[in-house]
Parts: C-alpha cells; sequence; structure tokens
C-alpha cells in the first residue's frame, strides 16, 4: 500500500494530533451501524430468529450473529483510529471505556445471578485466578480459556491490544495456534478490522484509494471464499455456524450493510438508531446477564410457544436490555471516561520531566 505522507502536529504527553485543516467525517452513519450490529447480537443470543417462520432454516444458511460479529469490527476499524486521533492516547480507550463498565456489570452478575443461572462460565468461577488475569488482560480466547461475559471473546481482537500483541510476535502465536476460534475465522476478523481502518484511512486521504480499494476487494472475497473452502466439520463447532453458507453469506451481508450505511453517511440520521450507538456497548456487554436473568424469571410454560404470545419473553429480555444498558450507558460508561481522563492526566502530570535546574554561579 501507498500511504501519503502526514506532517502531524507536535506530540502532547506522548500523542500526536491528527493534522489541521482536514474535514471532521460525521459519524451519525457509525453510530447507527454499531447500534444495529450489537442489537443483532442480542437478538441472536435470544434466539429471536427461531421463533419466526422458518427461522431454524434462515439460521442454518444465514447466521446473524456472524453477521453482527463482522459488521462491528468493520465499524471498529474504522471507528477506532478516528476515536484514537481525536483523542490522543490508547490508554484512555482502554482504561476508561472498556474496562470500567465490565468490571461493574461482571461484579454484579455475580452478586445477584445464582450460581445455576449465573452470566459468568463455572470454569471460570472453578478457576478464579487464572481466569480472572487471562480476562483482565482481555488474552482469554488467545491462551483457548473461557470469557468472563460471553460477549467478550471479540474484545480479544480489539486493535490497540492485538495489534501490540501482534507485533511482539506472542499474539500471532496465540491466536493462530492456541486460540478457541479456527484459523480462517480469525484471519478473517483481522483482516475485516483492518479494512475498515483501510476504509477511514481513504476517506482521511492517508491512502492511496485505488490500491485501497483493491485491498478491501480483496478482503471482502477472501472471507467469503474463507466460508467455502474452510468451514466444514470440525469448524462447525468453533464458528458456531451449520454450513458454510451460515458464515459466508453473514458475511458479504456485513459488508454490504457497511457500504450502505457510507453511502447515507451525509444524511441525518434519526435520533433512535444514534441513541443505540450511543449505548452500543452496553448492550454488548449487559445483554448476556439479562439473558440468563430472563430465563431464570421465566418459566418454559408461561407463555405459548405458538401465536403472538411466543414474543412476549423476546419483548421482555429486549426491553430490559435497552433499559439497562441505557442506565449503565449513563452511570456507568460516561463516569468511567471522566474518571479515566484524570487518572491519566494525573499519570501525565507525574510522569512528566520537572524544570530544568539553573546551574549554580560560580564563586
Amino acid at each position: 500500500m501507498t500511504v501519503i505522507e502526514q506532517h502531524p502536529a507536535k506530540p502532547v504527553g506522548g500523542a500526536v494530533k491528527p493534522p489541521t485543516g482536514q474535514p471532521v467525517l460525521p459519524m451519525g452513519w457509525l453510530d447507527a451501524l454499531r447500534g444495529v450490529a450489537a442489537l443483532l447480537v442480542a437478538v441472536h443470543h435470544f434466539g429471536l430468529i427461531h421463533l419466526l417462520p422458518y427461522g431454524g432454516t434462515i439460521n442454518r444458511k444465514f447466521d446473524l450473529g456472524i453477521s453482527a460479529v463482522m459488521l462491528f469490527f468493520l465499524v471498529s476499524g474504522y471507528i477506532v483510529p478516528a476515536s484514537l486521533e481525536r483523542r490522543g492516547d490508547v490508554r484512555g480507550f482502554w482504561i476508561g471505556r472498556i474496562y470500567p463498565l465490565l468490571i461493574v456489570v461482571i461484579t454484579v452478575a455475580l452478586l445477584v445471578l445464582p450460581r445455576a443461572h449465573s452470566a459468568v462460565p463455572d470454569v471460570v468461577l472453578d478457576h478464579p485466578l487464572r481466569s480472572s488475569l487471562a480476562n483482565v488482560l482481555l488474552l482469554h480466547e488467545m491462551l483457548n480459556g473461557p470469557s468472563a461475559l460471553g460477549a467478550m471473546w471479540t474484545l480479544c481482537a480489539g486493535p490497540p491490544r492485538l495489534g501490540s500483541l501482534v507485533l511482539g510476535g506472542l499474539g500471532a502465536v496465540l491466536l493462530f495456534l492456541n486460540a478457541r476460534s479456527t484459523f480462517f475465522e480469525s484471519m478473517t476478523i483481522l483482516a475485516t478490522m483492518f479494512a475498515g481502518t483501510a476504509v477511514h484511512r481513504i476517506e482521511r486521504g492517508q491512502l492511496d484509494r485505488l490500491q485501497g480499494l483493491l485491498c478491501c476487494g480483496f478482503v471482502l472475497v477472501s472471507g467469503v471464499l474463507a466460508g467455502v473452502l474452510y468451514d466444514h466439520g470440525d469448524a462447525f463447532c468453533r464458528t458456531w455456524t451449520s454450513g458454510w453458507e451460515g458464515f459466508s453469506l453473514p458475511y458479504a451481508a456485513a459488508w454490504a450493510t457497511f457500504g450502505l450505511g457510507m453511502l447515507l453517511r451525509d444524511r441525518r440520521f434519526p435520533r433512535v438508531p444514534t441513541w443505540l450507538g450511543a449505548i452500543s456497548y452496553s448492550v454488548y456487554v449487559v445483554h448476556i446477564p439479562v439473558l440468563h436473568a430472563v430465563d431464570r424469571l421465566i418459566p418454559q410454560d408461561a407463555f405459548p410457544h405458538h401465536g403472538p404470545g411466543r414474543f412476549v419473553p423476546a419483548l421482555i429480555f429486549l426491553a430490559a436490555v435497552l433499559l439497562l444498558s441505557d442506565l449503565t450507558h449513563r452511570l456507568v460508561e460516561l463516569l468511567g471516561q471522566r474518571l479515566g481522563r484524570r487518572l491519566l492526566k494525573t499519570l501525565d502530570t507525574r510522569s512528566a520531566p520537572g524544570p530544568t535546574p539553573r546551574p549554580r554561579s560560580g564563586g
């Protein structure tokens, strides 16, 4: 790839500010896409699609979770560099954005839900020290270990964390030889995420357009072919699909959805999808404990299995997820971001070199 030369501003506190004079790209379409992706993951985990006519067939041919996750990685690959350029510090992204919500939700889930309906897997509870360390470092999937919450497996592929590990060599070994997911799925996720970054760089004028588009096209075709060529046999139980169509078709759909969002990026998006995007991280983390709580509180025979009544548990689940996600976004995420900025400011102040002492005059 040919990267167009940039002249960054003077570093401040170890960070590099983005070049001045460049237009601020609209983010409403990204909010809508990540909100849709998070909600689809929740819907997929609840099994709502099985309540629809021909839902089983649809799920076998089109795995909704794969489509949502791949869309999530495309959006993340695009938006994380933009966010880091805007904030200028990768530490703030993890300290203020990622960890506070995870810590609060996992702690509350452990305190509220009984062991039989726990959102935290038994294997994590049986080996708390080892599992806690792996999950805190976000290395659990690479170490072939369980996630403290089911949705945390995608955080192992976050651009700052994974990029540093791969550059160090250790991450590559763990990801490709010891990860719970298949090799082709891991490679597809990585390529998809960095393709999103390439799109961002193209829009910013930091990457040659033709070469960038060719690389993105290669990633799209390779992702579709990966399912056709490799998602067979034992791979099904590791990709959680039931056929190669369940991987390839939703992967292509994720790209199509991302492309549609880009075509509409200059339009004003309604408040609901942008609000959903704002709480998307909370939706992604909160929905697993809510799913276990609904499973505990609503007996199997509480509602009919046929007719409109079969959708009532799903509606209760979605309403609870959206309500709690809005609360955790306001009370945990935003607070965590403010505290994270204060903590980083304190650390930077303490680590900053003091004034150079003046030499004493002779005599």
